[in-house]
């Protein structure tokens, strides 16, 4: 008891008042819009500036059932080269589950992120001046050791999209989901997106969630995804499309392209 009693009492006497650091205070209504101006500016900074380049792609593919959405078996992971010239993005399959292959990226069944990059590098469908997109404050949140602002967004049914491949019918979806900035800068951290689409749609959930980052291209920097997850839900079946965006460089002639396979 006597030992008890002393490692209690040094205890007692040792103890500092831990000091609380009360959160930082929601903006007001006038503060809010200049973040999100300074958001905006930065989301669209980019637009017809980005150089053409190339960039890999490391992506690991899963599946589940709806019932138990928690339970992800991957089904491959994939290589893959994305090329970004004149605003359209097209990709190459490297590998699959690490070997080569002579399969083509548009030979793979399961699901595919086309279009994703482009779709998210410059979010003009969310911040474009004709948008009617409502933004609303939700929080602050820390980072990576940085403070960030984030807001909940909601974009009306106004972006017309072909969910399957070969299909000629044009659905109109919207999308809500978060965004993260440096209040600052502007400069976005991270986009979380799902999708609002009308009942007949062949998919009942699609969403995705993409990181953003400092990325070189030709020695200039640029804010660019690096990271994503998206995931639709068919029926009772849930797909999922891990993927890590790296190696960005500028296309060129001194640019190794990789055509079915095969380095230029």
């Amino acid at each position: 008891m006597r030992i008890l009693c002393t490692f209690l009492t040094i205890a007692a006497a040792c103890a500092q008042p831990v000091a609380l650091i009360p959160p930082a205070p929601v903006p007001d209504a006038a503060e809010q819009q200049a973040i999100l101006a300074r958001i905006a500016k930065g989301a669209l900074r980019y637009q017809g500036e980005v150089p053409d380049f190339l960039c890999t792609e490391s992506i690991a593919r899963s599946e589940a059932s709806a019932k138990t959405p928690e339970r992800w078996k991957q089904i491959d992971t994939l290589e893959e080269q994305l090329t970004f010239v004149g605003g359209r993005e097209t990709h190459t399959l490297l590998r699959i589950n690490g070997k080569s292959t002579r399969t083509s990226h548009e030979e793979l069944e399961g699901m595919r992120s086309d279009g994703l990059l482009q779709f998210v590098m410059v979010p003009g469908w969310i911040f474009g001046s004709q948008v009617q997109t409502r933004f609303d404050w939700s929080r602050w949140e820390t980072r990576e050791g940085r403070s960030v602002a984030v807001f909940a967004f909601q974009v009306p049914p106004s972006i017309a999209t072909h969910p399957l491949v070969n299909q000629s019918e044009t659905f109109l979806v919207g999308y809500h989901g978060l965004i993260y900035a440096d209040p600052a800068s502007g400069d976005m951290a991270r986009l979380e997106a799902h999708m609002d689409a009308p009942k007949d749609f062949p998919f009942q959930e699609d969403a995705f969630e993409i990181d953003y980052g400092q990325v070189d291209i030709g020695g200039q920097p640029f804010l660019l995804p690096v990271k994503s997850v998206g995931w639709v839900r068919e029926g009772k079946n849930l797909t999922r499309n891990e993927i890590e965006f790296g190696e960005y460089r500028k296309y060129g002639a001194d640019a190794t392209v990789i055509f079915g396979g095969a380095a230029k």
